[in-house]
């Protein structure tokens, strides 16, 4: 049985629950493995739906971590605003990675 998450990413078409793919751009299906791996999120972390977006509301260590709808390209956001948008990353533990990285160094 779907989760609710599930269902409600395939209801917004980011998600077919009968193939197990998410969709990342325009037609690049995301597997089961790889949304399993991207659903390791760090503490404090939340998803919007497996392996899509997710946010996190710490004022230091938080931010927004994503892909874009065309590319499939991923971006990390902090919520720092000394840190700048961090762009073109190839999956989502890269942007995680890069985004803690930056945060570090703040």
């Amino acid at each position: 049985m779907a989760s609710e998450s599930a269902r409600r990413g395939e209801q917004l078409g980011l998600f077919d629950v009968s193939s197990q793919t998410a969709v990342v751009g325009n037609d690049r299906p995301v597997s089961l493995d790889e949304r399993n791996d991207a659903n390791n999120l760090p503490e404090g972390w939340q998803e919007a739906y497996p392996g899509g977006l997710a946010t996190n509301k710490d004022p230091v260590f938080g931010g927004i971590v994503d892909s874009e709808i065309v590319s499939g390209k991923w971006f990390a956001i902090s919520n720092q605003d000394a840190i700048e948008k961090i762009e073109g990353l190839n999956s989502r533990k890269e942007a995680f990675d890069a985004l803690h990285d930056a945060v570090t160094k703040a």
